[in-house]
């Protein structure tokens, strides 16, 4: 099993998934308006972010449309979790 490292901010609610942490990206590609994947040189998946994931997370297209299929249940475990925004006031 590999092992991915998710960051959730609360404050912004935004979550960051690396999934090869250390190694930098070289490109973004836009999935839609709160998806992002972020790719290194040779093309492979390196992080993840996903703004408002306490409004669905979309991770069965990333996994296909990027076949992460070996991450693939890490990654539908984290969208179970219960993500909630810090409520300033």
């Amino acid at each position: 099993m590999n092992s991915i490292v998710a960051t959730y901010d609360s404050i912004v609610d935004a979550l960051d998934i690396a999934l090869m942490p250390g190694v930098a990206a070289t490109r973004t590609v836009s999935i839609d308006e709160r998806r992002n994947v972020d790719l290194d040189a040779s093309g492979n998946v390196v992080a993840i972010e996903i703004l408002s994931p306490s409004g669905g997370m979309g991770i069965d297209e990333i996994v296909d449309r990027f076949q992460l299929f070996h991450v693939k249940e890490e990654l539908l475990r984290l969208q179970e979790l219960d993500f909630r925004p810090t409520q300033l006031v």
